[in-house]
């Protein structure tokens, strides 16, 4: 599909990033803290599955989750499952102590939770969801004629209507539903629905969502509006007007709900949340540690290189909306596997230099942009690097590729390193004298302990993280999450039994990792990718 309409970019705004078939229950605390029951069935997201079972993949991606949630302080109740239509059916509850600091991401997919606000306001506490508004129109838009008017508007109904079949395909069976029970009497409401006298709703239908926005794309008034506006309505959308809101979760204005009376808790938190807690251990044994790299490290050369796949369209138009494999206008793309012969910790960049088809055609990019290579992915055990290249559309006379050939840059360690980090004391804020190390939280409980380490290091710099207390004994830690930008990253961990006033911790680094350039050359094969005989 060329792009989403204008009304379909801002209600996955408001409700999910791809998520089609969820449910969530939240259950809020006047402090803020609480805790959200997830119901959820999707297509989980992979570049690759290799040679794993549907055992092994499972429990992947529900490991992933347990790791990348953040703001989660523990989950029960977790169960996967992989149903015959190929979806896995997810369930769990997330215990919380900030709903601000939650974010959510269920087998890959991120909700809504950034766009969500539970705010405490005196005796009241408020949910407000604001729809993401993607762009702005100018200061002063340009002056249409009338004629020009009338014609843009016929245009976005043509386009409309060009991608209304697979926005059809798309919404045909979601749903999607977020309910909140809150701790006070339920007072000011406007486009949420209340299930109880705490509670509240928030439903969307994709059948309904589709009748809403046909009946937009006929309204000439608003789409004059938007017209009139200067809004680039393919890249920022309508205008977030009453209008619309009203169209999409039936009343105009903000989508809020606020209390009204005495605030009072809805469960005894640090009970429920502390029986979960005792259980993560055994939960996150089931589900097993991430894989690490067994192999040897690799060299500075590629033990082997094939073409993988091919991808050629050759007749599309993104105008009219043809678009094959959903590239709006022709392309010719070649994935690549690059067999190390050993194990890397990351692959940096890459860079097409050579493409020649077999009656000399030159298929190489012609912008510096266009050839270096995006997003090469190291393979799950670490000994092979794959990518895609895209290139000029070979011509008729062609029959193959008689060179194929680039760049791609890894990083290789063997060996570790110990360097205490220069923390003495388990608490929040404390600094070390290493690497700008610095505890970002700290959260102890009678049998278990939540830490966040900030480290000015990137993730592929570090082999591990280990914990001790003043006596010398190491704790049984286990990483739950991360983030890492550059040459910053915090890591998460979960620790077994009480967390210790003192002690130190301790980084093993990767010494002295080798960063090599090796060239990769894939030639006389056909336009299949296949060597020719």
């Amino acid at each position: 599909m060329r792009r989403l309409t204008a009304a379909l970019s801002v209600v996955f705004a408001v409700a999910l990033a791809g998520c089609l078939d969820l449910d969530e229950e939240y259950s809020l605390n006047p402090d803020g803290s609480g805790k959200v029951k997830i119901k959820c069935a999707l297509a989980p997201m992979r570049f690759s599955a290799g040679k794993k079972s549907p055992e092994e993949l499972l429990k992947s991606d529900v490991r992933e989750t347990l790791e990348k949630c953040e703001g989660v302080d523990a989950w029960t109740d977790v169960s996967a499952v992989q149903r015959d239509d190929g979806k896995i059916a997810f369930s769990g509850t997330a215990y919380f102590k900030d709903f601000s600091r939650l974010r959510l991401n269920i087998l890959g997919m991120s909700s809504s939770m950034s766009k969500t606000a539970v705010v405490r306001e005196g005796d009241a506490m408020t949910v407000t969801v604001t729809p993401e508004q993607r762009g702005e129109a100018p200061a002063e838009p340009a002056k249409l004629t009338e004629e020009q008017i009338q014609g843009k508007i016929q245009e976005e109904r043509r386009k409309y209507l060009q991608s209304r079949p697979m926005i059809e395909t798309f919404l045909k069976e979601a749903k999607i539903a977020t309910r909140f029970n809150l701790p006070g009497a339920i007072g000011e409401m406007n486009n949420f629905k209340k299930t109880g006298d705490r509670g509240i709703e928030l439903r969307l239908d994709g059948a309904a969502f589709l009748a809403a926005v046909d009946g937009l794309m006929k309204d000439d008034a608003f789409l004059r509006r938007s017209v009139e506006s200067g809004r680039d309505l393919d890249k920022a959308g309508p205008p977030m007007d009453d209008q619309l809101m009203e169209k999409l979760f039936g009343q105009k204005g903000a989508i809020r709900a606020a209390t009204k009376g005495a605030l009072a808790p809805l469960f005894d938190y640090e009970a429920e949340a502390g029986k979960a807690r005792e259980g993560m251990p055994e939960l996150i044994a089931k589900y097993g540690a991430a894989p690490v790299a067994v192999a040897p490290p690799a060299g500075a050369a590629f033990k082997s290189v094939q073409v993988a796949g091919v991808q050629w369209v050759h007749a599309a138009d993104e105008e009219r909306g043809i678009s094959p494999f959903s590239k709006g206008k022709p392309s010719f793309s070649v994935a690549i596997t690059a067999e190390l012969g050993g194990s890397a910790l990351a692959v940096k960049s890459g860079k097409l230099l050579k493409a020649v088809s077999d009656d000399g055609q030159d298929l190489l990019p012609k912008g510096d942009f266009e050839r270096e290579i995006s997003f090469p992915r190291l393979s799950e055990d670490k000994t092979a690097i794959t990518f895609d290249v895209a290139l000029a559309l070979p011509g008729p006379k062609a029959a193959g590729l008689k060179e194929l050939s680039g760049t791609l840059t890894y990083l290789v360690a063997d060996k570790t390193i110990d360097v205490d980090l220069g923390i003495a004391a388990f608490t929040k804020g404390a600094k070390g004298k290493a690497h700008d190390a610095e505890i970002e939280k700290a959260e102890s409980g009678d049998d278990s302990a939540e830490l966040a380490i900030k480290i000015a290091l990137g993730l592929d710099a570090i082999s591990s993280i280990e914990f001790y207390d003043e006596a010398g004994a190491k704790l049984t830690a286990v990483r739950q999450g991360y983030s890492s930008s550059g040459d910053e990253s915090t890591i998460e961990f979960a620790i077994r039994g009480k967390l210790p006033k003192k002690g130190r911790i301790v980084a093993k680094l990767w010494d002295a990792p080798k960063t090599y350039e090796a060239t990769f050359t894939v030639s006389n094969v056909d336009l299949l990718g296949r060597p020719k005989k």
